[in-house]
């Protein structure tokens, strides 16, 4: 049984497309009601045998409940979330042994991460407003206008943007939970010639993740990164 065939035991009712997988390292926190057009509902599944328990269901409006729970190896947690009324699809909590059952992630470069990112995270238009998604990453990551429009279609061509542009699942579960300001900054540490690393030790990055690759470059001084990147 794959991950998303999980998610759909989960929620056998579900006809969306929206579906991202992870990890989760602590309890899980179930709490379901009604709160200002928002609501989350959630199943376990046991993906080893044809067992599946729901822990809670739909009750009146105005119930409250909330507990934790321990995930178990064998068991997955499958969410189903609505946001400010729009469903926003069903995502899968795994225990850290069962790593083994997500979905491999593409390989991306760091534009396609720049447009996969802005994308999911964006309205293209809004409040007057167009072009939004480039415009957000341009800001973040430097990415040109034309670079945006290459790096969009060859992730269409790959499978991870609908030809409308829309985000797919897979392209989801490529990005995880990497945010645009985050990227950027992963980008700009990338970007430091080698032997001008000495001088930023002192530097106090925002994110885990732009901390963790300034070590590792300045760990490995002739370490050359997979994916290309520009200066910005």
């Amino acid at each position: 049984m794959d991950a998303k065939s999980i998610a759909l035991k989960g929620f056998p009712g579900y006809k969306g497309s929206k579906f991202s997988y992870h990890i989760c390292n602590s309890p899980v926190t179930v709490r379901s009601y009604w709160d200002g057009g928002s609501r989350t509902y959630f199943n376990f599944v046991n993906f080893n045998s044809s067992e599946e328990l729901k822990v809670l269901e739909e009750k009146k409006e105005g119930f409250h409940t909330c507990k934790k729970v321990e995930l178990i190896p064998g068991w997955a947690c499958v969410k189903h979330s609505i946001f400010c009324g729009k469903d926003t699809g069903l995502t899968v909590l795994f225990h850290p042994s069962d790593k083994n059952m997500l979905p491999e992630k593409a390989n991306l470069t760091d534009n396609e991460k720049t447009v996969l990112i802005a994308t999911n995270s964006y309205k293209n238009s809004y409040g007057g407003r167009s072009n939004i998604r480039f415009h957000e990453a341009h800001r973040s990551t430097g990415i040109t206008q034309s670079e945006w429009d290459e790096t969009k279609e060859a992730l269409i061509k790959r499978g991870l943007l609908l030809k409308n542009g829309g985000i797919k699942s897979e392209g989801r579960h490529a990005i995880g939970s990497l945010r645009l300001d985050e990227h950027g900054e992963n980008m700009k540490v990338k970007a430091i010639p080698h032997e001008d690393l000495p001088l930023h030790i002192d530097k106090k990055w925002l994110y885990e993740s732009s901390k963790k690759i300034f070590i590792d470059r300045l760990s490995h001084p002739l370490k050359k990164d997979p994916m290309n990147y520009r200066a910005i």
